[in-house]
């Protein structure tokens, strides 16, 4: 059983990479790295601080490529910021 070359999986890893995040393309060993609570520049990506502090409480662990990916609305368990901010605008409407 031979399977996929090395090389496909790079290749499937990038083209996945690029779906997940678009154009920005950063090195594998930085996406994989779970940064400071307080980072919010990833990038081209600026995350509002009240929501990357939100990802963080919920899910500390997050890489820089799970972070992003949540940013963008990559994540089932977690809204993107635009849908996040839109229902923290809403409930303090309500108040």
């Amino acid at each position: 059983m031979s399977g996929l070359p090395q090389k496909k999986y790079k290749d499937i890893a990038l083209l996945l990479s690029k779906m997940i995040i678009g154009e920005w393309n950063p090195d594998q060993k930085y996406l994989d790295r779970v940064p400071s609570p307080k980072t919010c520049k990833f990038g081209p990506y600026q995350i509002d601080p009240k929501y990357r502090k939100e990802i963080y409480k919920r899910f500390p662990f997050y890489t820089i490529e799970e972070i992003v990916g949540s940013y963008i609305g990559y994540n089932r368990y977690f809204p993107s910021q635009e849908q996040w901010l839109n229902s923290e605008s809403e409930s303090d409407d309500a108040d």
